[in-house]
């Protein structure tokens, strides 16, 4: 037999017992080709055709999902800025569907809460330094 990469004679010794040999000018492996019988060549073809279809039917079931409608504008933040109980919902409610939408709203809702705190701080100590009586 010879190479049918290189066209060099190939030891038949080595391809009867092993069934392959490799190349000893351009080192690449030859198999002892066996012939198949018509049915066997469907049979093969027919099982790589179901495979390939398996293969599409797998990935078709796994699809990512892009969020094309996620803008995560700044409207979802001012709501939750006014509204910080409706952003903190609107955060759980969407992280995983909407993360861009849940973080501008969960962000709005974060600085307003955080806002309401310093100025609330803010307040009692200027009370204490000036006497302001709360009503």
């Amino acid at each position: 037999m010879f190479c049918k990469y290189c066209g060099e004679k190939l030891d038949d010794k080595l391809l009867e017992e092993k069934k392959i040999a490799y190349c000893t000018s351009c080192g690449k492996l030859n198999k002892k080709e066996t012939k198949k019988t018509e049915n066997a060549e469907k049979s093969e073809e027919l099982s790589k055709d179901v495979q390939k279809e398996l293969n599409n039917k797998d990935s078709s079931s796994y699809e990512t999902h892009v969020y094309t409608q996620d803008s995560g504008s700044v409207g979802w933040g001012i709501l939750g800025f006014f509204f910080p109980i409706i952003g903190l919902i609107l955060y759980l409610c969407w992280i995983k569907s909407s993360p861009r939408s849940a973080n501008s709203a969960g962000a709005g809702a974060l600085i307003a809460v955080v806002l309401e705190i310093i100025l609330a701080l803010v307040f009692v100590i200027l009370s204490f330094f000036t006497n302001i009586q709360l009503p």
